[in-house]
């Protein structure tokens, strides 16, 4: 019997289809939490962030937060 081949330990690319929609819908989260609690100079502005990050899967909310951070911080 061939141990390296057991049907009940999935292979790693079996476990990427799983842990990888996850990972999206987790940074997708995260950047919409992250657009709701920040100052946006209009409406428009704050519109067309939502749509990148939820209609550009990954690279949508990896995006905002990457500009997020070059934003300048606002005085509550």
């Amino acid at each position: 019997m061939d141990v390296s081949k057991d049907p009940l330990i999935p292979p790693v690319y079996d476990v990427f289809w799983v842990v990888g929609p996850v990972l999206a819908l987790a940074l997708t989260v995260v950047a919409l939490v992250s657009i709701s609690r920040t100052a946006h100079r209009s409406l428009t502005e704050l519109f067309v962030w939502l749509a990148i990050v939820l209609f550009v899967p990954v690279f949508g909310p990896i995006g905002w937060l990457l500009v997020k951070r070059s934003l300048p911080k606002t005085a509550d």
